[in-house]
């Protein structure tokens, strides 16, 4: 293939992708990344640059289509890595963000956080508060779903204290719920239902009528759960 075939063939896959055709994209991918042995197509690119965005857009494609574990293996792939200083600050935020993402679905709870963590650090250097809050929103997500119950407790009260910060209400009340759950869950009832009623003061502060039902809901299965266990 010859550099504007390339670059077709480049912005045929990432249409296939808008277009909700992830499979057809995936072969336009492996098609440009076997494209790597003849030097002669990158006249006028950068073919590291060039190869690390297929290899970035193809991880992307396999988290489409939920196979994340081949999405991992690209991410963690050492060509890669070696190439993300290359990457400006938005495309490192989307691929440390897109680690996370895959190492949840994974269960892999240490590669989600250390991921999680340095998308944070990114998105504080561009003054992102909205980008932080969503990658604390999915590490709890993924905390939740992979019912790391002590980790999520602890992750849950940190956030808090940085919605609290930043004056995210919402995140915040979020956050909450989840550590009421966390606690619940770990056989701390009476700090559960008190974080609940915690929730339920700033959901009416705020006017956040969702967060007020589901605190209430949780506080009504809490007294349903618990109401031969009096000594809890």
């Amino acid at each position: 293939m010859q550099t504007q075939e390339l670059k077709n063939k480049f912005s045929l896959a990432r249409d296939m992708l808008d277009q909700g055709k992830p499979e057809l994209a995936l072969k336009i991918w492996d098609q440009l990344s076997a494209a790597e042995a003849d030097a002669n197509s990158y006249e006028g690119l950068d073919r590291n640059v060039f190869l690390a965005e297929v290899s970035l857009y193809k991880a992307w494609t396999h988290m489409d289509l939920k196979e994340y574990d081949r999405a991992l293996s690209v991410l963690e792939s050492m060509f890669l890595l070696s190439c993300l200083p290359s990457f400006d600050q938005e495309t490192q935020y989307e691929y440390y963000f897109s680690y996370g993402n895959a190492a949840g679905e994974l269960g892999a709870k240490e590669k989600m956080e250390n991921a999680f963590v340095e998308a944070m650090k990114l998105a504080k250097e561009s003054n992102s508060t909205e980008k932080i809050t969503s990658c604390w929103l999915n590490l709890l997500y993924y905390a939740e779903v992979n019912q790391w119950w002590a980790y999520l407790e602890q992750a849950a009260r940190t956030c808090i204290i940085f919605a609290e910060s930043s004056n995210d209400a919402n995140l915040g009340l979020s956050a909450g719920l989840r550590r009421a759950s966390a606690l619940s869950h770990l056989g701390k009832v009476k700090r559960a239902e008190i974080q609940a009623k915690r929730i339920i003061q700033v959901a009416i502060q705020f006017g956040a009528n969702e967060a007020l039902d589901s605190a209430q809901a949780f506080l009504n299965d809490l007294e349903v759960d618990n109401i031969n266990k009096p000594g809890q």
